[in-house]
């Protein structure tokens, strides 16, 4: 098995703490930038740790949605499909 880098290791751990504290210094003073849309399902945003002034991108991807009000009936699931189709 193939032993992991370091910056691998970082990045992990950063994720693991759900992106609370800096990758560098551990602090928890960060400051991001607006999201940057890089396409409908991905988006990049600018973070900066106020105390060791460094610098990374957070990368957002969207996988999934969760559903949370009632699908409609199928004629009106079929009527809304083919309205998308003509707003192309």
């Amino acid at each position: 098995m193939k032993r992991k880098t370091r910056e691998q290791r970082i990045v992990e751990k950063y994720v693991e703490n759900l992106g609370e504290n800096c990758p560098y210094c551990g602090s928890d003073k960060i400051a991001s930038g607006r999201p940057e849309p890089e396409s409908p399902a991905l988006i990049f945003r600018l973070s900066r740790c106020t105390e060791c002034k460094k610098e990374w991108d957070k990368t957002f991807t969207l996988t999934s949605i969760k559903l949370l009000s009632p699908l409609p009936e199928i004629p009106n699931s079929i009527k809304f499909i083919k309205s998308l189709k003509r707003k192309r």
